[in-house]
């Protein structure tokens, strides 16, 4: 049940739409939609008599109107009422509740041609219906008033005017609505309205390259500048967006906000985004020693922006007259912003070791500039560490063979000690420990005057024993 609500509600809702359109005869024989002028509904207890209704006459209240009678759209005019008074066959009929013809944002160039039942109904006619089988033209006879063009009533067409608003007549000759389309935009005095702007940041990688230079190209331990291209393709995009009563597609000319300065000014077409590539290349460069290399790499950002702008917008028709209208919308492009080199460390082609750099140091001073080249050589990292000194871990087997010490000095065979000697013997422990507590600061104090003073204690030692 609430399915079939919404499905009749959007019926609604797209009949009302459509009822809105306003179509005009192309130079196909077809009708097709007005980017400027709109049907729009009113009864006669509002007050509609606003500046931007279509009348028969500058100088006149009388406003163009349609309404539907008997499920017929029909034709006509207001009166003093606010009143539609349309044509129905051949009488006339008052509508409260009715749509009248507005110019919704004052766009649009319309003007009366001349018309007679010789005369082929010209492009660019307003149309009172909505299908091309039984279009009708919206019309005025010589004396302003309002009435309806057929072509194909009474074999050559004729127009239908009530001049009293009591009956139906017909007319062989009057003119005829037709609405004149611009022929091109332009956008003028443009401002971009920046504390609103909204930015986007992508990184890519544009492209890579090695630089390289042989042993056969240049001197032993000389330095050379190497350099090379990286080709990639830059996208752009700008969209002005499509604003109501503006044609779609129209060519257009405007400003950039922040493109480069072959696209500070760009053509386009009205109500599309504007997007296309751009084959670039980028010019990479590095000092080298000879047999060595280094790899490059080209970055940039894919920068999205979008803020508010207003500009005056300029239409130029067919015959060169042109006419003026303020507008405000958002604007959007998408450039290729920040593209940078990024250097690797150089290496030795041979063997892949680090090889030594270049830093290029520039010096400004106010009268004269000088540049100074230093060069840093690749150089081994040792690590320092403080702590408890540790032998260094060897995989070297355990000796298997017999100390040959043991010959001369053989071990001591263990005797029987008694209550006293084991008293004595505890008592010279303690004393020996004090004693090697004591030696181990004064070998510590030793170790601080320096390990040369070490060594010849250690070389003593050993030729005593």
């Amino acid at each position: 049940m609430v399915q079939k609500l919404l499905l009749f509600l959007t019926s609604i809702w797209s009949f009302t739409q459509a009822n809105e359109i306003v179509y005009i005869l192309s130079g196909y024989g077809q009708l097709v939609t007005s980017s400027t002028l709109r049907w729009a509904s009113t009864n006669s207890n509002e007050t509609w008599n606003v500046h931007n209704v279509v009348r028969a006459h500058g100088d006149t209240k009388v406003a163009i109107c349609r309404g539907n009678f008997q499920n017929t759209l029909v034709p006509g005019s207001t009166n003093t009422k606010h009143q539609c008074v349309a044509y129905f066959f051949e009488k006339v009929v008052y509508l409260d509740e009715f749509q009248v013809l507005i110019d919704k944002t004052k766009t649009s160039r319309y003007q009366w041609v001349p018309w007679d039942i010789f005369t082929k109904i010209p492009i660019g006619s307003v149309a009172f219906t909505e299908s091309v089988a039984d279009a009708t033209f919206v019309s005025r006879d010589t004396n302003d008033n309002v009435g309806e063009i057929d072509p194909k009533r009474q074999l050559t067409g004729n127009m239908a005017v009530s001049p009293n608003g009591k009956e139906v007549t017909f007319a062989k000759k009057g003119s005829i609505l037709q609405e004149i389309e611009p022929i091109s935009y332009e956008l003028k005095e443009t401002k971009f309205i920046n504390y609103r702007a909204k930015t986007q940041r992508k990184p890519v990688i544009l492209g890579h390259s090695t630089l390289t230079l042989n042993e056969g190209q240049s001197v032993a331990n000389d330095w050379q500048e190497v350099s090379s291209i990286v080709a990639f393709n830059a996208s752009y995009s700008f969209y002005f967006g499509q604003l109501e009563g503006l044609i779609r597609a129209l060519p257009t000319s405007g400003p950039t906000y922040s493109g480069e300065e072959r696209y500070e000014k760009i053509d386009f077409s009205w109500g599309l985004p504007l997007k296309f590539t751009r084959h670039r290349i980028h010019r990479v460069s590095a000092r080298l020693l000879t047999g060595t290399a280094v790899n490059l790499s080209v970055e940039a950002m894919i920068t999205t922006t979008e803020l508010p702008y207003e500009s005056v917008l300029v239409s130029t028709f067919k015959d060169g007259q042109e006419r003026k209208h303020e507008i405000s919308g958002t604007y959007q492009e998408t450039l290729l912003t920040n593209i940078q080199v990024i250097e690797g460390a150089p290496y030795f082609i041979n063997n892949g070791s680090a090889a030594p750099t270049t830093t290029t140091t520039t010096t400004t001073p106010s009268s004269t500039t000088t540049s100074t080249v230093s060069t840093t050589e690749a150089t081994t990292a040792y690590k320092i560490t403080f702590g408890t000194l540790r032998p260094e871990r060897t995989t070297m087997p355990l000796p298997t063979e017999e100390n040959p010490l043991l010959r001369f000095y053989p071990l001591e065979e263990e005797e029987e000690i008694t209550f006293d000697q084991a008293s004595r013997m505890e008592m010279k422990d303690e004393f020996y420990v004090a004693a090697a507590g004591a030696g181990q600061v004064l070998l510590g104090k030793v170790f601080m005057l320096g390990l040369p003073i070490l060594n010849l204690l250690f070389c003593q030692n050993k030729v005593q024993l």
